[in-house]
């Protein structure tokens, strides 16, 4: 009995490290609310997407940071096919924090990561 337990206290932390869309997150703390998501980790690999749709026009508030590896970043309109951001990061980039305006519309958020340690945050509220 006691052999079963472990293994469902050892399933569900195993998915809170094997990240989304087949990216691999080391270490991440992650939290998704109905104004964004961040994620912080050690290191990541892969793709993560994140789609939403905005009934209403948005400015969306973009922070990453980098301390070893690269990310890329794209914000996709995905209702019209168009890009509206698109950026590779890495520990030597400046700007790392940054608006984007966007009507209203589906997007899609992808980040792909080779051995990025850091964090992406991403916030969108009603544009003024």
């Amino acid at each position: 009995m006691k052999t079963k337990s472990l293994r469902l206290l050892v399933l569900p932390l195993m998915f809170g490290f094997t990240g989304c869309d087949g990216g691999t997150f080391i270490a991440c703390i992650s939290n998704e609310t109905k104004t964004g998501f961040t994620k912080e980790y050690h290191s990541f690999d892969g793709t993560c997407t994140y789609k939403r749709e905005f009934a209403k026009a948005q400015t969306i508030s973009v922070d990453i940071k980098s301390t070893d590896g690269t990310l890329a970043f794209t914000i996709k309109d995905t209702n019209n096919d168009k890009e509206i951001y698109s950026g590779n990061f890495d520990k030597d980039t400046e700007i790392t924090a940054f608006t984007v305006n966007a009507d209203a519309s589906k997007y899609e958020f992808k980040f792909v990561g080779t051995k990025h340690s850091g964090h992406f945050k991403v916030s969108y509220a009603d544009k003024n």
